[in-house]
């Protein structure tokens, strides 16, 4: 129900609109709303080629199912908010222009080609290495595939191959290049550096009263009070509404004998076994384990080697040829020769593990509780309709839930972080908190479902805005930031002044005077430094000949460095680096080339996207 709605629809305004519409209606006829018109316009259309709404609407659906296999669910609105809508279109966009200059240079792969290129993929052989069609058919079916339909994808996408294969596979980056982007990336230089912290600056004297009020003026942002909201809450949760159900006796035991399963623990043993050919070997195994050798003795000296370990397994995990042997064995208990279709076994229980069955009087308050909530859903979709209904009709939040007998929460100053006046977490769910800022002053917001099928509303009942907290209540604190500004400026001023006197000074003798230790960096490259040289420092020093100095910034001072030394890279010894290097701008090169035709194909041929329809249907999947 929409309670905005409803709460409105009393008025004779509403009443006059409702008339006005009726009297549309029968002018035009009624059924032109369901008319579905648009069905049939394209989603996308590259020349003469279309992509429907049907198979937009495919591959949106696979593409949300491939978000949930991953454990995350999400609507068609939060793939669009993403940016999984535009892949999807982008990738539909590429391969129509691709076909429609495929087609029109005729290139085309006969069926036989496709089929025995199918033969030959690995997914569809069976162990012997041989096509498996059932296995094929199988996979097909998972993946929400038909054989032909299939089996045309193969054609197309080896057609495609031919068009855009012999342009870009071909291509390679030329070993002196390779060699050039590998000595740029991985030339290193070193450095010694001083650290002149920004509290050694003591020569910094606090601020008059001038200089702290304008300081403040001029970052008063940094001195905001936020914006408080007070509200009331309300959160409706299955367990509220369980505790108020009965579930008989006779159902609990219904709902054990149902799943009597779950509540039993088969037994397990820890099994280790070896298989052989030879029956002479698995009787000697048998054999020296009966006298006192270890099992994997036995093993090793039979064959050489160990002995499988097939874990913990249950009796349905074992080949059924063994598996009723293995589990009438005792602990550490060793079987006689086992024939299979593998071979011969000898099966050691390395230990037991018995099987447990929860009685009833174990398990009927869980599956009380269980059905209880399984039940309270719909007590809780009865009270939030009948909670609409109260505050359609002109109730308060907390007159509502007085009459349904339900527990607000009132919130009487929360900023936007969840926090109270004193800065202290008041526990309120986030997407509550979020609803109360989403939710005008004065107003109550929709009854809202949660992500955990909870429900929740809010009413706002005062809004007090983010105000500037006054000098007095923040003096010491503007005092502060104004020292450590003017420290930083000083001992940036420092550390500048002495980069601009280390090419003819000795840095080791400015560091003393100012009692400061001069150190040496590890060997840097542009993209990492080390330590208090940190990227950006790097990039000032691979700019410098030796003996020239950049400064920058720590975490709580300013530093200056001096270039120590060179240590160019060497491709020649670092062949397999160089080769990658290669390859990573081959796959550049040849993505930019691919970009680059499809951009120029797209130039000669229309491509025309109806974003009113994606919207309609993105929208329709929410």
């Amino acid at each position: 129900m929409l309670t905005a709605i409803r709460s409105k629809s009393r008025s004779w305004l509403v009443y006059g609109l409702f008339a006005i519409l009726i009297i549309a209606f029968a002018a035009w006829g009624i059924g032109d709303i369901f008319a579905n018109r648009g069905l049939t316009r394209p989603v996308l259309q590259v020349g003469d080629l279309t992509y429907s709404q049907q198979e937009f609407d495919r591959d949106l659906r696979r593409q949300l199912q491939r978000f949930q296999q991953q454990g995350l669910d999400i609507n068609a609105q939060q793939l669009a908010a993403l940016g999984g809508v535009d892949q999807i279109l982008s990738q539909q966009t590429s391969q129509m222009l691709l076909r429609h200059y495929a087609d029109q240079l005729d290139l085309t792969v006969p069926q036989a080609v496709a089929i025995a290129d199918i033969q030959n993929n690995r997914a569809f052989r069976n162990a012997a290495g041989q096509f498996d069609r059932d296995q094929f058919l199988a996979l097909l079916s998972q993946n929400g595939l038909t054989e032909a339909g299939y089996v045309a994808a193969r054609r197309d996408e080896m057609r495609l191959q031919q068009l855009t294969g012999p342009a870009f596979e071909p291509l390679a980056v030329p070993p002196v290049l390779s060699d050039r982007v590998y000595a740029y990336l991985n030339e290193q230089r070193t450095a010694e550096f001083l650290v002149i912290p920004d509290a050694s600056m003591t020569e910094v004297k606090d601020p008059d009263q001038a200089t702290l009020e304008k300081f403040y003026n001029d970052n008063i942002a940094q001195y905001q009070r936020p914006e408080y909201r007070a509200f009331v809450a309300l959160h409706m949760k299955p367990e509220d509404f369980a505790k108020d159900i009965t579930i008989p006796e006779d159902q609990v035991q219904s709902e054990f004998d149902a799943r009597q399963g779950e509540f039993s623990t088969p037994e397990t043993r820890a099994v280790e076994q070896v298989v052989l050919q030879d029956q002479e070997k698995a009787a000697a195994v048998v054999a020296a384990v009966k006298g006192g050798t270890s099992f994997a003795d036995a093993v090793k000296e039979a064959t050489g080697g160990a002995p499988v370990d097939l874990g913990q397994v249950t009796k349905d995990k074992l080949p059924a040829d063994i598996a009723e042997q293995s589990f009438a064995l005792p602990a550490d208990g060793v079987s006689e020769p086992l024939k299979s279709a593998f071979g011969i076994h000898v099966v050691h229980v390395k230990s037991i593990t018995p099987g447990s069955t929860k009685t009833f009087d174990q398990v009927k308050d869980q599956l009380r509780q269980e059905l209880a909530l399984a039940q309270s859903g719909d007590a809780m979709i009865a009270v939030v309709n009948q909670l609409d209904d109260a505050l359609a009709g002109g109730a308060t939040l907390e007159q509502a839930a007085q009459q349904l007998q339900l527990t607000v929460q009132t919130y009487d100053a929360v900023d936007a972080a969840g926090k109270d006046r004193d800065g202290k977490d008041v526990n309120v769910i986030p997407e509550i908190l979020q609803l109360a800022q989403q939710t005008e002053v004065g107003q109550t917001s929709q009854i809202t479902t949660l992500t955990d099928g909870t429900y929740a509303v809010v009413q706002v009942t005062n809004v007090t805005p983010a105000e500037a907290r006054p000098l007095t209540e923040v003096a010491e604190q503007v005092k502060q930031d104004w020292l450590a500004r003017a420290r930083r400026d000083v001992a940036d001023a420092r550390a500048k002044d002495i980069a601009g006197k280390a090419k003819s000074g000795d840095l080791a003798a400015f560091g003393k005077d100012m009692g400061l230790e001069l150190k040496l960096s590890k060997p840097f490259t542009r993209t990492e430094g080390d330590g208090p040289i940190d990227p950006s420092l790097a990039q000032s020093l691979f700019a410098l000949q030796i003996g020239e100095a950049a400064t920058g910034r720590t975490g709580d001072g300013a530093i200056v460095a001096r270039l120590t030394g060179i240590i160019p890279a060497k491709p020649e010894e670092n062949k397999e680096q160089v080769t990658e290097v290669a390859n990573q701008l081959t796959d550049t090169m040849r993505r930019d080339l691919y970009a680059e035709f499809l951009f120029a194909l797209g130039r000669n041929i229309d491509v025309e996207r109806n974003d009113d329809v994606i919207e309609q249907m993105i929208a329709a999947g929410q």
